[in-house]
């Protein structure tokens, strides 16, 4: 049934959640760049 369910999931749905991750993923090594050169900017 979970299979099913799956298979029969929109490909955009899974698209759009993989794509969240990802920005989610650069946003964060994003701000810890931006921390680390303002600790080098300003100490």
């Amino acid at each position: 049934m979970h299979f099913l369910v799956n298979k029969t999931r929109p490909m955009w749905q899974i698209l759009i959640s993989n794509s969240y991750k990802v920005v989610k993923l650069i946003m964060k090594k994003n701000l810890a760049l931006l921390q680390v050169r303002r600790c080098i900017l300003h100490p």
